[in-house]
């Protein structure tokens, strides 16, 4: 393979990259629009059933792409840690606002 093929290939990457960046973004919003609902109806952030859902459908979208399903269980299980994250700061935030600080 000649260094013009490997540019190419890696910049065919960034742009996946800078896809997967959108897509992460667009999540984490989502994540805080149930956090504000989750607080505002005094509903538990973690659901560990939900979680179980979630990888799940994972793991059969990964293997019908032909993916590693350790691949797949890392990046889902932190994606599901900053979501669950992004949640309680939408709730710590929305304390804060109820008590004027």
């Amino acid at each position: 393979m000649t260094e013009p093929e490997l540019e190419r290939l890696r910049g065919r990457i960034s742009e996946i990259d800078a896809e997967l960046i959108e897509l992460l973004g667009r999540r984490m919003r989502l994540c805080s629009e149930i956090g504000r609902i989750k607080s505002r109806e005094g509903l538990q952030i973690e659901v560990k059933e939900v979680e179980r859902r979630i990888l799940k459908r994972a793991l059969e979208l990964s293997r019908e792409k032909g993916l590693e399903e350790e691949l797949t269980k890392a990046v889902f299980r932190s994606v599901l840690k900053y979501s669950k994250e992004r949640q309680r700061r939408e709730r710590r935030g929305a304390s804060d606002s109820d008590l004027g600080t």
